[in-house]
């Protein structure tokens, strides 16, 4: 991935193009829209017309949160999610302002993020599939065995 970053950063389209896409697709390094979007722009402007298929999927977004407003590129396939998670950070902070008036902004961020955290691994234990794969993969070797 290092030379990968290095050929592109010294102005290769073809991995300017391929970093888009890892980062796009989060393939090797860690996804990120806007590295993804940068990189993708970067190769576009080179005339990379396959980089254009892929940038038409994203899209600039601003979202709303404790009144101030945040811009993101965004996939367009995400960009509900984005919103709705806004949304429900602020429905949060408005919870702890209610319940807590004189604790202040930085106790409601913290104790927002706490619920969403929480929520996250609560979520993340509860859709662990990865055990169901792994039975699934051994009861398919066991088929292939039976058929042969």
């Amino acid at each position: 991935m290092e030379e990968l970053i290095k050929q592109a950063e010294d102005g290769n389209v073809e991995p300017q193009y391929q970093l888009g896409l890892a980062y796009y697709n989060g393939d090797g390094i860690k996804q990120n829209n806007n590295k993804a979007y940068y990189w993708l722009q970067k190769a576009i402007e080179q005339g990379c017309v396959e980089a254009k298929s892929w940038i038409d999927k994203m899209i600039r977004i601003h979202v709303l949160i404790d009144g101030e407003r945040y811009p993101m590129i965004v996939k367009r396939t995400d960009e509900f999610l984005y919103r709705e998670a806004a949304k429900s950070i602020n429905e949060r902070l408005n919870v702890y302002r209610e319940t807590y008036p004189d604790i202040g902004i930085v106790k409601y961020w913290a104790m927002t993020a706490y619920d969403l955290a929480f929520e996250a691994m609560a979520y993340k234990n509860r859709n662990d599939m990865q055990p169901y794969r792994d039975k699934l993969e051994e009861l398919e070797k066991e088929l292939d065995e039976i058929l042969k």
